[in-house]
């Protein structure tokens, strides 16, 4: 059986609020590994620099983690709907099947 995650470049630390907002991430991983540590649910967004996460974006829940494919996507996004949430975005790579 195949190690699920490696990580592989710095990890990202966003303070999300109800405002989006971004940081840089290593492009040449395929996956992440986001940890959100606030009492609230967190919204993500991969893409270019220019990326925002909105309220329609992938949900994930308060003090949850998941390991997420992000594809070539250089950025992360992240905000809140209500509240301020603490979220650890680690590039990586993770085992598929």
């Amino acid at each position: 059986m195949g190690q699920p995650f490696r990580a592989n470049g710095a990890t990202a630390t966003l303070s999300a609020t109800t405002t989006s907002s971004s940081a840089a991430i290593l492009a040449d991983a395929t996956s992440v590994r986001v940890v959100n540590l606030g009492t609230v649910a967190t919204h993500l967004a991969f893409g270019g620099s220019a990326v925002a996460a909105t309220t329609a974006d992938l949900v994930l829940g308060p003090n949850e983690s998941a390991t997420l494919f992000k594809g070539a996507a250089a950025y992360v996004a992240a905000r809140t709907a209500t509240g301020t949430a603490t979220v650890y975005v680690t590039p990586g790579e993770a085992s598929r099947g």
